[in-house]
């Protein structure tokens, strides 16, 4: 990485990238990309600064002059070029910097120019509760450069107002829901008893797993979109809306084969992904997919191609999902974006990350920006829904209770993202007392029964209003199960769609109002 030697300013900076002055032109996507918060290619101002060496700009940026756009104070006019050295000097853009929410590198016609992208969302840690320019910095610029300067500043800022808003988020306010999880791709058989027990619950979302390798099964951008097509119409046709969890890889997309894992490009899963959610758009005449999980789990190495699960794999998947989220939007800003729910787990010896830690880590990489709700799973393993973490020495992680939610939610709030909201993409108990190492923590039928209503009574009473949709996991068992499966047991009904107990409390809380 090369290094801006402290003292030389804004010559020698400008050396180091490239810069040979020009105009400005500020691109929707180009300027998003400054102000986005995790994109690593377009380091703050304040960061390059303290470090005393900036990222030189990848791609088509790398050693190009600096030159698009037109003068603020005249657009029919050009920038004249300005001699780099004219600019003010690095130790006042870096006090500049520390007063600013997001301070990127920008093109100019003094090759730099600060973009103060003062946004209500916040950003870094190190610029909270900013958002200005300090004037007593302005003003020690100097007099020659303290107009133009602003005139930048104020530019900048009335271009990123203008952006239009990407995401739709689900804002806290917005009434609880309840869900849950069916198994109807590849099994026209089930689809319509499973869409049955969704109604007759009172359910109103369906989450499908929608497996990449279903549809571009053979090759890139060869398609086959049948199946989808009939989940979709079916599910629309009911009167339940459609959330799709998009993983599982055709075997094309990666050199080393596995059952779960990303591709070797990430971009083509970024296509899959915006082939889904263009054909599938809001109003389509196949039907609607009102919601994307993007992939599932990913801080457990099993659901990424068995590679160490840490901050770096964390980063991989982020970016997984930002450049999902943006193709998405893309195509259909109306759709609802969310990241992956995480698998509740203290375990963090690299098969897998505490789900609390890794969803630090996407905070850190931008979840903030990319997701309109955040996912996340909620198992109560052996401890009833109300209990508090830790109040059970047989369960010594927070991870094993149904209110670990509630710490998942404080690091949201932590991270400035309490104004939106929690989706429970999978949360019940199991009953299984054929696999050794979960009979420990399973319950009775009658229990699980209990549970998942105590479960979401508890929501609506304690989680409101930033609780949005809970999914029953599961309502069906997905026909590939058998009771070996550990998965077999979560259901609440069984292989043959008849009910067992927690089904049945189910539909009478739901049609008794005791879960209005």
């Amino acid at each position: 990485m090369p290094r801006v030697p402290r003292g030389e300013g804004f010559n020698a900076l400008s050396r180091e990238l490239g810069v040979r002055g020009g105009t400005i032109g500020l691109w929707r996507e180009q300027l998003r990309a400054f102000e986005d918060p995790s994109n690593r290619e377009t380091p703050t101002i304040a960061t390059a600064i303290r470090h005393g060496s900036p990222f030189v700009p990848r791609g088509d940026h790398r050693g190009s002059p600096i030159s698009i756009g037109r003068s603020p104070e005249n657009p029919a006019r050009p920038t004249p070029a300005v001699p780099v050295a004219r600019c003010v000097g690095v130790s006042h853009l870096s006090t500049i910097a520390s007063n600013t929410t997001y301070t990127r590198w920008t093109r100019s016609a003094c090759g730099l120019m600060v973009t103060a992208a003062a946004r209500s969302e916040g950003g870094h840690a190190d610029h909270a509760g900013s958002g200005r320019l300090a004037s007593a910095d302005i003003t020690r610029l100097g007099s020659p450069h303290v107009k133009y300067l602003a005139s930048c500043v104020v530019f900048a800022l009335m271009a990123v107002a203008l952006l239009p808003t990407i995401g739709t988020a689900q804002e806290s306010g917005s009434p609880m829901e309840y869900g849950g999880t069916i198994f109807p791709m590849g099994y026209p058989e089930v689809t319509q008893r499973d869409l049955d027990l969704l109604r007759n619950a009172r359910l109103g979302w369906a989450r499908v797993t929608v497996p990449w390798r279903s549809v571009e099964a053979s090759c890139k951008g060869c398609y086959d979109w049948s199946d989808l097509d009939r989940v979709v119409a079916a599910t629309n046709g009911a009167g339940v809306k459609f959330l799709g969890r998009i993983d599982q890889q055709p075997d094309w997309s990666r050199l080393m084969k596995v059952e779960s894992g990303p591709p070797d490009s990430i971009a083509d899963y970024v296509d899959f992904v915006r082939a889904v959610a263009e054909r599938y758009r809001a109003g389509s005449p196949l039907g609607t997919i009102h919601a994307i999980e993007v992939w599932n789990e990913p801080n457990l190495s099993r659901e990424w191609g068995g590679a160490a699960i840490d901050r770096e794999q964390a980063s991989q998947y982020m970016y997984m999902l930002k450049e999902s989220y943006k193709a998405i939007k893309a195509v259909d800003p109306s759709k609802i974006v969310l990241n992956a729910g995480l698998s509740p787990t203290g375990t963090a010896d690299g098969t897998a990350q505490p789900d609390d830690v890794y969803l630090g880590w996407l905070y850190q990489s931008g979840l903030r920006r990319y997701s309109d709700a955040v996912g996340l799973h909620g198992a109560g393993y052996g401890s009833p829904p109300e209990a508090a973490p830790l109040s059970n020495p047989a369960f010594p992680h927070p991870s094993f209770y149904f209110r670990r939610i509630e710490q998942l939610r404080a690091v949201m709030e932590a991270n400035g993202d309490g104004a939106k909201q929690v989706w429970l993409l999978e949360f019940g108990w199991t009953t299984d007392q054929v696999n050794a190492d979960r009979a420990f923590y399973a319950v009775t039928p009658e229990l699980q029964a209990e549970y998942v209503v105590r479960g979401l009574q508890y929501a609506r009473a304690n989680w409101a209003p930033w609780i949005g949709v809970m999914f029953v996991w599961s309502l069906t068992i997905d026909p590939n199960w058998t009771p070996a499966s550990e998965q077999y047991w979560w259901s609440v009904t069984n292989a043959d769609r008849t009910p067992r107990p927690a089904y049945d409390a189910l539909v009478r809380a739901r049609t008794s109002g005791l879960l209005p």
